[in-house]
């Protein structure tokens, strides 16, 4: 789905940045709009399923940064986890502290630490995809840190 080649300048030359920019953005949307409705909207439901929400929304939002990340800031699979981790910890971060102004909302530091635990699964998901892709593809032994195609 990804037709990303390096150019000689290091620079993405197939995808636009709608493409691979906008569902990152998309999903941190979704997540300000979740979090910023009152909470008497929402039904009562066991604090077991908002930490698999947390899971879910971080996980996919680690994902998805990740693939957008990918050839264009960070070219390691660990500068590739270090940059996903740190943005979508911050956005956490920042978005537990929002909560403060949402009636019946508020900052919640285990909301965190499960958006905190999605987001590795969601960045170390797609570095595990690029590395067997890279594997598969016979270009790569994938014991290099390098994730280049």
């Amino acid at each position: 789905m990804e037709n990303n080649q390096m150019g000689s300048a290091g620079q993405g030359t197939r995808s636009s940045p709608g493409k691979v920019w906008g569902p990152p953005v998309g999903m941190a949307a979704l997540i300000l709009l979740f979090s910023s409705t009152p909470g008497t909207y929402y039904p009562e439901h066991p604090d077991f399923m908002n930490n698999i929400v947390h899971l879910l929304e971080f996980g996919l939002l680690g994902f998805l940064l990740a693939r957008a990340l990918y050839h264009r800031l960070c070219n390691t699979r660990m500068g590739l986890f270090l940059c996903t981790t740190t943005i979508c910890v911050s956005f956490g971060l920042l978005d537990e502290a929002h909560q403060f102004l949402v009636p019946e909302r508020v900052f919640d530091l285990t909301d965190l630490l499960f958006d905190t635990v999605g987001t590795v699964a969601g960045a170390g998901s797609y570095i595990l995809f690029r590395t067997m892709k890279t594997d598969s593809s016979g270009t790569g032994t994938g014991t290099t840190s390098n994730i280049d195609d």
